[in-house]
């Protein structure tokens, strides 16, 4: 029988021979918070088995925390350095770190770029780090095929979500495929593991309708609320809110430490429609990997740009696309793919 740790390991070396492509001859630079060093050590262990030579870890104490900027030591190994994977264990604090600094390094010295969200070591054996990249990376190119040409998109669920939207058709749709190996993840620079999710713009104003995220969901830096999350908008306007009022209370503070300020009107801008496409991603309490959950949908709900939106995952809608010729395609069937 294989254990568990037999079981991760393996999951580790598809993260560094499928995700980030790496070679025996490239090095390895792998960044850790404190708290997820038990997804480093098997990171470590599977470029071992796979004898990569030139192997590096950072690892951030706690007490660093949360970090300002990116050091002069840790900016000289990317420099040197082939791939870097990140192991984040998530602080609102420090979104303009992996987004901003860290990533322009990279893209400046030709990093290969990987993050993982809040990792749990059982990623590493059974979900959608596991995927069949290939069919993932299908699956995504259909999907964003499908709203590349949508006038309007209908969600609606058995708890009461009834929305209207219409996308921004300009630039056309990304998406994110589970390997760095795709051609168009190249010129992204960066992709999280697991990987696999749709994502468009909403045009603002036409955002109209009630949004009920249910509680098999997450939210970003949240997990599960405790009662469905309802949001009314009209017209692309946040007019209402309505939750558990001890979540609605740490939601707040949440966007207070992301940079908004910290009132439930700070929420009023949806930023983000998105579907998830990898069919061996389970769903938990983490929003990185619930995101990337065939069939769910997730709505980035910010404030005009002005910090990190929040996501909010919605796992049991049904989603109609009215395509340009008025045709409708049901792309989500009660929280499941239909592809």
């Amino acid at each position: 029988m294989v254990s568990p740790g037999e079981l991760r390991l393996l999951g580790a070396k598809k993260i560094l021979l499928e995700a980030a492509g790496l070679k025996m001859d490239e090095s390895l630079l792998i960044l850790s918070h404190e708290n997820r060093m038990n997804i480093a050590q098997y990171l470590l262990k599977a470029a071992k088995s796979i004898e990569v030579q030139d192997v590096a870890l950072f690892m951030i104490p706690k007490e660093s925390r949360p970090i300002k900027r990116v050091s002069n030591m840790l900016a000289g190994a990317i420099e040197k350095a082939d791939v870097l994977i990140y192991l984040v264990d998530r602080m609102p604090e420090e979104t303009h770190i992996e987004w901003g600094p860290l990533m322009s390094l990279c893209k400046k010295h030709e990093c290969r770029y990987l993050t993982m969200h809040d990792p749990k070591p059982w990623y590493l054996e059974r979900g959608g780090i596991l995927a069949d990249y290939e069919i993932v990376d299908q699956k995504s190119k259909k999907v964003a095929a499908i709203l590349n040409e949508s006038e309007k998109i209908e969600v609606q669920s058995e708890i009461g979500t009834n929305l209207t939207l219409k996308l921004d058709p300009k630039p056309e749709v990304p998406y994110r495929s589970p390997s760095i190996l795709f051609p168009e993840m190249l010129t992204r620079g960066h992709i999280q593991v697991p990987e696999g999710e749709v994502s468009m713009t909403p045009v603002q104003d036409t955002v109209n309708g009630k949004l009920v995220v249910d509680s098999n969901g997450a939210i970003t830096g949240l997990g599960k609320p405790f009662l469905p999350v309802t949001y009314v908008f009209e017209a692309g306007e946040m007019v209402g809110v309505e939750g558990d009022k001890i979540f609605l209370a740490e939601l707040c503070e949440y966007v207070r430490r992301s940079g908004g300020k910290p009132v439930l009107e700070n929420l009023d801008t949806v930023e983000e429609f998105a579907v998830g496409t990898n069919p061996w991603a389970v769903l938990d309490d983490n929003v990185s990997n619930c995101e990337k959950v065939a069939g769910t949908i997730h709505f980035g709900i910010g404030h005009q740009k002005e910090w990190q939106h929040i996501d909010h995952v919605v796992t049991s809608a049904t989603v109609v696309v009215t395509d340009k010729k008025g045709d409708k395609i049901r792309l989500v069937e009660k929280g499941r793919l239909m592809m």
